[in-house]
């Protein structure tokens, strides 16, 4: 280790650890790299945050844990997610947070029939216009194209920019008629049909000698049968959340689920989720406006994985968007999502999702 006289450690920005039950977790987001650290790794990142790199050194009982010390240190280094410095001012902590106060719901999901008239659908849309919604997950218990077009159109006056569907396959319905509609409408990113032969995925083009082809879309084929929306709230390790340092900011501050989250039934009822008992009013008779703005509502969107029976004990807890619909004990709010095969106590997965 080069010699580090009273300088300190600074873990870059895009570098996260998280201590659990039996070990940690070091994330990398800068270089999309995860390393398992025993829990005594995660005691000398605590200690360096306070302490010159040769004061932790000497907290070191023996010869050999100052040797485990010094290669832990360059391993940080080398790994380019830490740097030696004199002045730590030189490295503030960037801030986490949220900066989204002007932002009243962030995205929702409408559940759609084939008995709706357009006439409920623009009201369903002005709606969330109101609180200032552009993303949007449709299900669909059966595949209705007439209805997923009349809320497509009703969407694109009403500044939605991103729509998503769920919804059973059906073999009576053409692909070239799923993909025509993508085409048609941009802001529709992925169709996702459940209970196919086979899970795969096709990016929807368009084709020309003359240019690159334009990718509109997804769709995407899933072997489990959607149940009406019960597929819903798996966590394994495949659909855990990399994508970047804000994630872990998120998460430990909100819930991953259903923040900033609305819901709203095809009986046109307004939820958390759709698959949550509770109700808060119909659309009909009350705005989306009023009831997001009911601490009733909002107490769900502060349930953080630190308040969580079991997740405050687990090492990818920060990777982890939360359900709270599917758990294991359901007159308890706090309890560990059900459909979690992770156990942090043994460190293993009893299972992985397809």
């Amino acid at each position: 280790m080069n010699r580090s006289e009273d300088k300190f450690l600074s873990l870059f920005p895009t570098c996260f650890y998280v201590e659990g039950a039996e070990r940690g977790v070091l994330v990398d987001y800068a270089h999309e790299t995860l390393f398992y650290i025993s829990k005594e790794h995660c005691e000398v990142l605590r200690l360096l945050e306070n302490n010159a790199v040769d004061d932790v050194k000497e907290m070191m009982d023996d010869e050999e844990s100052k040797l485990n010390y010094e290669q832990f240190v360059s391993f940080l280094l080398s790994g380019d997610m830490a740097v030696l410095t004199h002045d730590r001012n030189l490295f503030p902590p960037i801030s986490e947070d949220l900066n989204d106060d002007a932002v009243r719901i962030i995205d929702s999901i409408i559940v759609l029939d084939d008995k709706m008239q357009d006439e409920y659908i623009q009201h369903v849309c002005e709606e969330l216009q109101t609180v200032g919604c552009r993303e949007v997950q449709l299900r669909q218990e059966h595949l209705d194209m007439k209805t997923m077009q009349m809320f497509l159109n009703a969407a694109a006056e009403r500044g939605i920019r991103y729509v998503e569907l769920h919804a059973d396959y059906d073999k009576t319905v053409p692909i070239e008629e799923i993909e025509a509609i993508i085409e048609r409408y941009p802001y529709l990113q992925s169709v996702c049909l459940y209970g196919f032969s086979e899970n795969k995925r096709y990016v929807v083009t368009k084709k020309d000698d003359s240019y690159v082809p334009l990718e509109y879309g997804n769709i995407i084929f899933l072997k489990e049968p959607f149940d009406n929306g019960c597929c819903c709230g798996q966590i394994c390790f495949s659909n855990m959340d990399f994508s970047g340092r804000w994630v872990n900011s998120f998460l430990k501050r909100k819930n991953g689920c259903l923040y900033k989250k609305v819901c709203i039934d095809a009986d046109g009822n307004i939820r958390n989720c759709p698959s949550m008992q509770e109700t808060y009013g119909n659309v009909a008779d009350v705005s989306v406006a009023d009831v997001i703005g009911s601490s009733r509502f909002t107490a769900y969107w502060e349930i953080k994985k630190d308040d969580i029976e079991v997740c405050k004990d687990c090492e990818l807890r920060y990777n982890c968007t939360d359900c709270r619909a599917f758990i294991e004990e359901p007159e308890n709010i706090f309890s560990k999502p059900a459909k979690c095969s992770y156990n942090p106590y043994k460190m293993k997965w009893d299972n992985e999702c397809d």
